[in-house]
């Protein structure tokens, strides 16, 4: 019981600052560049993300939230700009980001340093919301950032409402390839700020090959190696949680390659107990355990981030996952 204690004291504490403060440390990342110096994120897999403005449902928040249009969207959703905040005289915001804007945030450990071109899967439907602002920091230091990148004029006019392939910002004259500098191996954080409603992005990639051209859907996430990874039938002490993001709720998957003492929680973005899925002795092989999105008392939760903690035995693995309504 003391240990138990202990672990979700540690716990708490680590989702709290993780919520108030987003710094990423070296354990804290979601994402890391590959062998070939690529990190491939897909937007909807942010590590977390900031609301701005007004109150949420007031109108003036600036946030991002999910998307399902365009359709043909990779991974489980997209994620659109509803407002972009607070900008003198109306229209876009500067082409700096500002404490007023709402951003979303992947914590990626670069193993590669150096000059990293940036692509994102994006959709517009107009002039008028063809654009992003991104910063690259380390904790509190910003360490690069552009002008905002943007549907520039090699993207063809008839592209408006679908899926495209972006990797420009605006120079001030001319379109010109958009980069960011990681200066030493280590985590750092990518933030994606909201310059224009209703931009919308499917994925995002980070290369040092400045000749590589995403296709169609893109590569595969270069995710953080974890017990949370693709599950199949042979094999065992995985955990996969399905459908993620999720409206009414989700699906648990695990396979026991022993008989294990399992207990699974849930615990929202302040490390607070929301409810106990499961609590007892189980047998080996596969085994699923629903969560309705409602707490201990059979209440329907708020949408939001949520962590499931599965502990078997010894063993703990903890997923991200998000509930849209």
């Amino acid at each position: 019981m003391k240990s138990f204690k202990k672990y979700y004291f540690q716990f708490t504490l680590i989702l709290s600052a993780l919520a108030t403060f987003g710094i990423a440390t070296a354990q804290d990342y979601d994402f890391e560049s590959n062998e070939f110096g690529q990190v491939v994120m897909e937007a909807e897999n942010y590590s977390y993300k900031v609301a701005a403005g007004g109150a949420i449902g007031s109108g003036s928040e600036s946030l991002w939230d999910t998307t399902a249009s365009p359709a043909d969207y990779s991974g489980d959703s997209a994620m659109q700009a509803v407002n972009p905040g607070p900008a003198p005289g109306g229209g876009a915001l500067a082409d700096v980001p500002t404490e007023n804007v709402g951003y979303m945030a992947y914590n990626i450990n670069f193993s590669i340093p150096g000059t990293y071109y940036i692509w994102a899967r994006a959709s517009h439907m107009s002039g008028s919301d063809d654009s992003y602002n991104i910063i690259l920091t380390q904790g509190d230091n910003v360490i690069d950032q552009h002008t905002f990148l943007y549907f520039d004029g090699s993207i063809p006019e008839e592209n408006v409402g679908v899926w495209s392939w972006i990797h420009n910002y605006n120079d001030g004259s001319n379109p010109a390839s958009a980069t960011v500098v990681v200066p030493i191996p280590g985590v750092f954080t990518y933030k994606v700020y909201i310059r224009e409603r209703e931009f919308k992005i499917d994925k995002i990639v980070l290369t040092i090959d400045q000749t590589y051209v995403p296709e169609g859907l893109g590569p595969d996430e270069t995710k953080k190696p974890t017990g949370l990874k693709s599950f199949t039938n042979d094999d065992a002490g995985l955990v996969r949680v399905y459908p993620n993001p999720a409206r009414t709720g989700t699906t648990i998957s695990y396979r026991l390659d022993k008989p294990e003492y399992v207990n699974i929680k849930i615990y929202n973005v302040l490390g607070e107990e929301v409810t106990t899925l499961t609590d007892e002795l189980q047998s080996e092989g596969l085994h699923e355990v629903r969560w309705n999105a409602t707490d201990m008392s059979d209440k329907l939760v708020k949408k939001g981030i949520y962590f499931i903690k599965v502990k078997a035995g010894s063993d703990i693995s903890t997923a991200k996952m998000m509930l849209t309504r």
